[in-house]
């Protein structure tokens, strides 16, 4: 029997509709866990080789995007996969990575990543070479695409944030919104906001550290 107490999950990964849970069990590599949140049975989704770090579902629930390695001291790379298993296919070079699931376009079709030299660069799921993103600026991190997957937001640790939309024909850039909390005292940048895929809800963490000074 699998449950998440087989898995040492780092921020499981839900489905596009919230029915399945996608989780590593770093005890096993070479093998996903696929478990109900409901009822439903569990099961492993074989990965070969491919020893994943983080796994997740593409906008049809049908495909998996996976970040992982092969032995021999190769570095992270991203492979597709079935849901229904099968063998992991390679779609970058060595040295990428992605951190949420917001990296996959909402049509399914390109992958949002940071390139072996860190930047934020797109990843055709179908053969194709890899697009730079214009417009980047030092120090920018991709939150999501638009819905129309025209465009990616991206924000930087900042106070207040600011996000921006990046056209990626034209590189254009736009302020989309800034967020701050209504006191500002003590704090320090962190994240930038995470939005929703219809960008109409977003989350946003801060920290505060604050201190008081006295003459003794």
């Amino acid at each position: 029997t699998l449950s998440l107490h087989d898995a040492l999950p780092i921020s499981p990964e839900l489905s596009p509709v919230g029915d399945r849970v996608l989780a590593i069990n770093f005890a096993q590599p070479g093998l996903v866990l696929d478990l109900p949140t409901g009822a439903g049975e569990p099961r492993t989704i074989s990965t070969g080789d491919v020893r994943v770090q983080r796994a997740f579902f593409f906008p049809d629930a049908k495909h998996i995007l996976e970040l992982g390695s092969t032995k021999g001291g190769h570095a992270l790379r991203l492979w597709i996969e079935s849901s229904e298993g099968g063998t992991p296919t390679p779609i970058s070079p060595e040295g990428v990575t992605v951190g949420y699931r917001s990296c996959i376009s909402p049509d399914g079709k390109q992958v949002e990543a940071q390139d072996p030299q860190g930047k934020i660069t797109i990843y055709p799921v179908t053969p194709g070479p890899a697009i730079p993103v214009p417009g980047i600026e030092p120090g920018d991190v991709a939150i999501t695409w638009t819905p129309d997957a025209r465009a990616l937001l991206v924000g930087r640790r900042e106070v207040p944030a600011r996000v921006f939309t990046v056209d990626l024909a034209s590189g254009q850039r736009k302020l989309f919104k800034t967020v701050t909390p209504a006191d500002p005292t003590g704090l320090f940048a962190d994240q930038p906001p995470q939005f929703s895929r219809d960008l109409n809800s977003y989350v946003y963490s801060y920290q505060r550290i604050t201190s008081d000074l006295y003459v003794v």
